[in-house]
């Protein structure tokens, strides 16, 4: 196995199932090298930093960038600001955690809302 960071994929391609990948190479500066691969199966992955760097002035963050929320709820610490999904789970980082961590925000953020006069 192969790993190719700093590349983007733009497409596949094969006669019989996939065969190749069509790649740009992005090192540092983006130089837009362009190269197909031969493959044999193709695994993409996507961010493993959260990008939360726009926040990090007002939500608090650990170490490594993930928004810190309160006593297993996706609140942070700013009050009626919420957090879900991969920026706020270090450890599973999942499509099903996300959607699930999501719907708890959604409920969280409904009840927020409803006990609150808006104008």
């Amino acid at each position: 196995i192969k790993v190719l960071y700093e590349h983007n994929a733009t497409g596949l391609f094969g006669e019989n199932g996939v065969e190749g990948v069509h790649l740009v190479k992005r090192m540092g500066e983006p130089d837009e090298e362009k190269y197909d691969l031969a493959i044999d199966g193709f695994f993409l992955a996507i961010g493993h930093t959260p990008n939360t760097t726009v926040f990090k002035k007002w939500i608090t963050t650990d170490e490594y960038g993930y928004i810190i929320t309160k006593d297993g709820k996706p609140m942070t610490n700013i009050e009626g600001v919420f957090a879900a999904g991969d920026v706020a789970d270090p450890d599973y980082r999942q499509a099903i955690t996300a959607a699930a961590s999501g719907c708890k925000a959604a409920i969280e953020a409904e009840r927020y809302l409803s006990c609150r006069v808006l104008k």
